[in-house]
């Protein structure tokens, strides 16, 4: 039996600050905002219901002036998130796109494939595989600098350490006068 798809978070998600990010990517940073205005939000109703929490009533107008400012500014960066979110192509594509250049590579395309590449690593700068591939390409078209760049970008991404392994062969078989033995 199949686990039920897991829905896109709907606009409600924007009445409760950091919700969006929370439910929609899992971002830690949006439960935390979610936190805060929950501590933020008990904390007025507390000194609203109650003997004022001990507060004057210019310090009760400040603090729901606070959370009124904390939802709007949060409903603000929510909306512009998730514009921005929905703005960068999908996973998908982008698999396909470099599947796409792989393809080309295999079959000796490799103009095809660099510009495929390039147009997926425009879209997603942190494509760890599509930067190797387009540092191997480089080499095998004995562009030696073009791929050392590649390679040292490459070297300062996140999540580049998984492939270390190759990117030291990178290193090797990139070096002219090695590899060609001159």
């Amino acid at each position: 039996m199949e686990a039920p798809a897991v829905q896109s978070p709907g606009k409600w998600t924007y009445l409760w600050p950091g919700l969006t990010r929370a439910w929609g990517a899992g971002e830690f940073s949006g439960l935390a905002v979610a936190l805060l205005f929950a501590v933020l939000l008990n904390a007025a109703l507390v000194a609203t219901f109650t003997d004022h929490g001990g507060m004057e009533t210019a310090g009760m107008a400040g603090l729901w002036g606070a959370t009124v400012a904390f939802w709007t500014v949060s409903a603000r960066n929510s909306l512009r998130w998730r514009r921005d979110r929905d703005r960068l192509p999908k996973q998908d594509d982008c698999d396909r796109q470099f599947v796409a250049a792989q393809t080309a590579y295999l079959r000796g395309h490799w103009p095809e494939a660099e510009g495929t590449l390039r147009q997926l690593l425009e879209l997603r700068p942190d494509d760890i595989e599509a930067r190797l591939l387009l540092a191997t390409l480089l080499r095998r078209l004995e562009r030696h600098d073009e791929a050392k760049e590649q390679l040292e970008d490459l070297a300062k991404r996140d999540g580049a350490q998984r492939w270390s392994t190759e990117m030291r062969q990178e290193w090797r078989l990139n070096q002219p006068s090695i590899a060609t033995g001159t």
